[in-house]
Parts: structure tokens; C-alpha cells; sequence
């Protein structure tokens, strides 16, 4: 972390490693409580490890120093669990009600429509939809893609807290953006890494690459969007929208209150710090949209940074060898003297580590100067570690 970092912050959810990194770049002191605590971020920051996610976060919030706190995924499946964290620390991001109203597919839908924009048509139940795979069944509580599959008939037992959605094929996209619980600003699009088989299944998160260029009129409408839902839902700090762009028509899939996998991919490529945004942000300071470092325009005028990351899955339950942490962690540091802090593996298990099969193993990121390289040395990259991985299936 940078030696005049003083503002300790605490940053809670499923995967805090992320946030934790854009935390110190802005010069924050990082306090992470994680479900894996892996160990790149434990050897970061202070860490504590969520045994029973999310019912400990109460009590190792307790634990803490008296600091402010934000969260990352999953934690919008939870809102009563902020709102009882709100009551111990101060809260950066929106509370439980807001949570509970953005994370409701019909009324973000309602709101969008009401401005003219787009979303793929849902339905609360599968009563009178066709089983030919072209609606998708989704939980109501998820993060990551995970739960979603295309519908094809069911029982009773299998509609239990979800609901359906009509499948929308295009491009697969992700916009980040900052507000105040008034005015949002969109800091960037990124093509998400969502069906491709080396990434993972059809509708599984699979990684992110960006900055997305899209067509002026797309831009337009993914910056009514961020300003739709602001006014609506009373969103407050960072925030992500997951779409389909298809042509110049943008439909929204679902809104993710928080800071997203995205982030740290648009951040790398376009040089704002999103944690300062993030805290000024909830703390009612939004700036324009032309006083933010390295914005990307709507076409770009020649060749720039590109940045992605692929999270690696795993094929079978697994244990993690010390010999591959140890070599991912040597590369790390290799790649961090060269490149000021970019490392090329992240959340890095411990030794002795069990990961279930379908579980997040690790992440492989990268940067070059075209979507078209990223994406190579992201799969060279994966690669390379499953070659490491001496005890894993490799991949095909």
C-alpha cells in the first residue's frame, strides 16, 4: 500500500481483493473482510476471513477500527444484513430499501420503460411461456451468472425464488457508473466475457474487457440509463448496469448496486481512481463528467489501453498446491516492479486450499492495446496457469 495512506477504510463481501487494490491506489487504507481471504489479499492488507457468509459480517464488522465501509458482491442479496451494518459503522453506498427496490427486476424495468429506454420482457411466473429456450430462468438472489439457464419447462420446485426473462442475443456488455442519489455520471463500458467456452458456461461471468467503444447513439442511451436509475432507486456511489447491446439499442439486464467485477478493468485502462469517486461520491460530491481523469470518448481516436481479466474455474473439486501459490505469487511481484502494480494473477488461494468444482479459482489479467490482444494474452494466460496448477484437469 502507499506509505501516506491514512484513511482506513473497510470493504466487506464475497471478494474484496478488487476493491481492496483500487482502495490504496487512491490512497485509502484498506480493511477487508472476504469469504476466501486469499492470498494476495491477505498479504495486502489486514483481512478477516467470513466463516458463515453473510451472518459473521455483524460481528467481525464489530471487530474492526472505527472507519466507514463499503461492500462489494454479493452483498445486494442481503440488504437487511447492510442495513444492520449501517447501525455499527458508516455505510458508503445505498441502504437495504434501496437494495431491495434496484434488485427488483419489474421495477427497474417499470423505471426504464418510463424513460423511453430498454429492457428484455419478464414474467413472475413460466405459466403460458414457450419451452423452446428462448426465455431464460434467473434467480432472484444471484451474482455472477450464476443460477441462470435457459428455460425449458420446470416443476414447482425449480421456479422457488426466481423468475423468467426473454433472451436477448448481442453483445454482452457492462457500464460503470458514479452518483450522488441524484445524478449519475457513466465512467465506462466494458465487453463482458459471458459465453465464450474458455471463459466458462453460456451465462456464467467469465471476466471483462474494456473500454468498450460503442456508437454515439448507444453512449447516449447508456448515460440515460445511469440517470434513470439514479433518480429512481436513490443510487449513491459506484454502481454497474448489465446489457446487451444490440446495433445502437441497449437493454438492460440488471442493475448491481455496488463496485463490480468491472471496476478495476476500466480503472487500470483509463487511470481514475474509483474509490475516491466511490466515497466522494456518497458523500454528496459528484464531479462533471469532463473532470474525470482519462474518461473515454465515444470513439477512440487511435490506440489506447486496453485492460481485461478472465476468472479461472474450476473444472473438478481441487486442492491448491504451495507450489503454485508460490509461483504465481513470484510472477506477481515481477510483473508489479515492471509495471507499477498490476499484478498478472489475482485472488490467489492459500496453500492447501479446497476449491469446489464450478467454484472461482483465480483471475488472470492482462493489458494491451486492442480487445482483440487482451483477449489473447488472457487466454495465454490461463494457460499458463493451469500449467502451474500440476494437480488440476487441464483445460481443452
Amino acid at each position: 500500500m502507499p506509505e501516506h495512506a491514512t484513511r482506513l477504510l473497510v470493504i466487506l463481501g464475497a471478494s474484496a481483493r478488487a476493491a481492496a487494490f483500487s482502495a490504496a491506489r487512491a490512497s485509502f487504507s484498506p480493511l477487508a473482510i472476504d469469504l476466501f481471504a486469499d492470498a494476495d489479499l491477505a498479504g495486502f492488507c489486514p483481512t478477516r476471513r467470513v466463516e458463515r457468509y453473510p451472518a459473521d459480517l455483524p460481528t467481525l464488522l464489530e471487530q474492526m477500527p472505527d472507519a466507514p465501509w463499503m461492500y462489494t458482491g454479493a452483498m445486494e442479496n442481503h440488504p437487511e444484513i447492510v442495513d444492520r451494518l449501517a447501525t455499527i459503522r458508516p455505510l458508503l453506498g445505498i441502504s437495504g430499501r434501496n437494495l431491495r427496490r434496484v434488485r427488483d427486476p419489474f421495477a427497474v424495468g417499470d423505471a426504464l420503460r418510463g424513460h423511453g429506454l430498454h429492457t428484455p420482457e419478464v414474467a413472475r411466473t413460466s405459466e403460458n411461456l414457450p419451452t423452446d429456450g428462448g426465455w431464460l430462468r434467473k434467480k432472484l438472489r444471484s451474482a455472477g451468472g450464476f443460477g441462470i439457464e435457459r428455460f425449458e419447462g420446470e416443476t414447482s420446485r425449480d421456479a422457488s425464488g426466481c423468475y423468467y426473462q426473454r433472451f436477448m442475443p448481442g453483445v454482452s456488455c457492462a457500464a460503470i457508473y458514479i452518483a450522488d442519489g441524484d445524478r449519475a455520471v457513466l465512467l465506462g463500458i466494458s465487453r463482458q466475457l459471458v459465453g465464450p467456452e474458455w471463459t466458462g458456461d453460456e451465462f456464467r461471468y467469465g471476466g471483462s474487457i474494456g473500454p468498450l467503444a460503442v456508437s454515439a447513439a448507444a453512449y447516449q442511451q447508456f448515460q440515460r440509463i445511469g440517470q434513470a436509475l439514479a433518480e429512481n432507486f436513490g443510487l449513491a456511489g459506484l454502481f454497474g448496469v448489465d446489457a446487451i447491446l444490440d446495433g445502437d439499442q441497449v437493454f438492460v439486464l440488471e442493475v448491481n448496486p455496488r463496485y463490480t467485477a468491472s471496476v478495476e478493468v476500466l480503472e487500470r485502462a483509463l487511470g481514475w481512481r474509483s474509490i475516491e469517486l466511490h466515497v466522494d461520491a456518497c458523500q454528496g460530491k459528484l464531479p462533471a463528467e469532463g473532470e474525470i481523469p482519462g474518461l473515454a470518448p465515444i470513439e477512440r481516436p487511435g490506440p489506447g489501453l486496453i485492460a481485461g481479466k478472465a476468472i479461472i474455474y474450476a473444472r473438478r473439486t481441487l486442492t491448491i498446491s504451495s507450489a503454485f501459490t508460490e509461483r504465481v505469487a513470484a510472477a506477481n511481484a515481477q510483473s508489479c516492479d515492471a509495471s507499477g502494480g498490476w499484478p498478472t494473477t489475482g485472488d490467489v488461494p492459500h496453500p492447501g486450499a479446497t476449491i469446489e468444482a464450478g467454484r472461482p479459482v483465480t483471475t488472470a489479467l492482462a493489458a494491451a492495446e486492442s480487445m482483440g490482444a487482451v483477449e489473447s494474452r488472457l487466454r495465454e494466460r490461463i494457460a499458463e496457469i493451469d500449467a502451474l496448477r500440476g494437480n488440476l484437469p487441464a483445460r481443452e
